[in-house]
């Protein structure tokens, strides 16, 4: 019990400490409401760490306090909406014990393979054909609202699925059938960035399965052709090109948001403004895309230098558990859980910074969006339990 406190205390002070700190300097006359919802999220995990014995110790620490950043972004930038996070918080890691348990066995990650194969082909199809079209008008839905929130566990999805179908059939099997319609779905909405993210995990998953060089040139090769048409066809994701290349050549129009990033990086400094005492709302998409701007203005560089190296671990300690697995299948499941995580990390990392053009990619577990979070939090339930598997055998 002693040193599970000691593993969470960090946890708690930055979640707790930091979002006192932003009460305290935005609404100091208000009651601080916003500390009880960012407790009871952030207890969740040493709760989770009791029931799962023998789970990684630092892989679940590392995980809280990513997500204690979160919420304490989300409550600086938009703080009507820190309950809806904290709840979604809780949910994902009830779905992460689940998955926990699905992990321990091979037949239970097996039917959760098939499970989130259906998952996937079902989330994809309202935006394929007239007819699934008006499916989804007919339910008075925002097709772009849905989308946004089913792109998330689309990945997972196809993560653990892939897992399975590659494993078992190889290139040949649905399950490339699915995640290639899946990157082209994502090209011609001009999600460029879902895209990216799913090609990159595909190509490390067929590396893992060391397919030849030939065969990952060509794949590479096809994705970034559908990346050149989908720049060609959308206008607005060239402006966004241009923008990146000279953002200063059109500071308040295709370049503000590089522009309005770097003055908030370089305003922060070495420790940062505080946490409520900067301007992160200025900056288009600090809440998801952009929530490392976020850290950086208030924060500082040290904040941004702890996140990466929080990252850094975690994917660090998923990929270990990649090359230690026996099950070729876990083998494949760990690695594609490390290499989302890493994709959207680099992604997000790169175009917050302008080392890349912006591609709007949520960062894992910080990024504001409750399906985000709880799917993120789904994937480390199944590599947990990977590792418990493993710990057993």
């Amino acid at each position: 019990m002693r040193t599970r406190v000691q593993r969470y205390g960090l946890v708690l002070g930055v979640g707790l400490g930091g979002a006192a700190l932003v009460h305290w300097a935005r609404t100091p006359h208000s009651p601080p409401v916003a500390l009880l919802y960012v407790l009871v999220a952030l207890l969740s995990f040493p709760l989770a760490d009791r029931v799962l014995r023998g789970a990684d110790r630092i892989l679940l620490p590392l995980t809280g306090f990513l997500v204690a950043v979160g919420l304490v972004t989300t409550y600086r930038l938009q703080p009507h909406l820190l309950a809806y996070q904290a709840a979604w918080v809780c949910a994902g890691m009830a779905l992460m014990l689940a998955a926990a348990q699905a992990g321990r066995s091979e037949r239970l990650v097996r039917v959760a393979g098939l499970a989130a194969g259906v998952v996937g082909t079902f989330t994809l199809l309202p935006w394929v054909g007239a007819e699934a079209r008006r499916w989804v008008s007919g339910l008075a839905l925002d097709s772009q609202l849905l989308w946004e929130l089913a792109s998330e566990p689309v990945k997972v999805a196809l993560v653990v699925w892939g897992a399975v179908e590659l494993q078992e059939k190889g290139v040949r099997g649905p399950g490339v059938l699915l995640w290639a319609g899946a990157v082209v779905l994502s090209v011609a909405r001009a999600d460029v960035g879902t895209a990216t993210v799913l090609a990159w995990i595909a190509f490390s998953l067929l590396y893992c399965l060391r397919r030849t060089a030939r065969f990952l040139l060509g794949a590479g090769s096809t994705f970034a052709g559908l990346l050149v048409l989908a720049y060609g066809r959308f206008p607005h994701l060239g402006e966004r090109f241009w923008g990146w290349v000279n953002p200063w050549g059109d500071p308040l129009g295709a370049g503000f948001p590089v522009v309005q990033a770097l003055l908030a990086l370089g305003s922060g400094g070495l420790l940062g403004l505080g946490p409520g005492r900067g301007h992160p709302e200025l900056v288009p998409g600090a809440q998801s895309g952009f929530a490392l701007v976020a850290v950086g203005e208030e924060w500082g560089f040290a904040g941004v230098v702890a996140v990466l190296a929080a990252y850094a671990l975690w994917v660090g300690r998923v990929y270990r558990t990649a090359l230690r697995a026996k099950d070729p299948r876990a083998r494949l499941l760990a690695a594609g859980a490390g290499s989302l995580v890493a994709g959207q990390v680099i992604l997000g990392a790169a175009g917050a910074t302008g080392l890349l053009p912006a591609l709007e990619v949520p960062l894992p577990f910080l990024g504001y969006g409750g399906v985000t979070v709880a799917s993120n939090l789904a994937l480390l339930g199944f590599v947990v339990g990977l590792q418990q598997q493993e710990g057993a055998a």
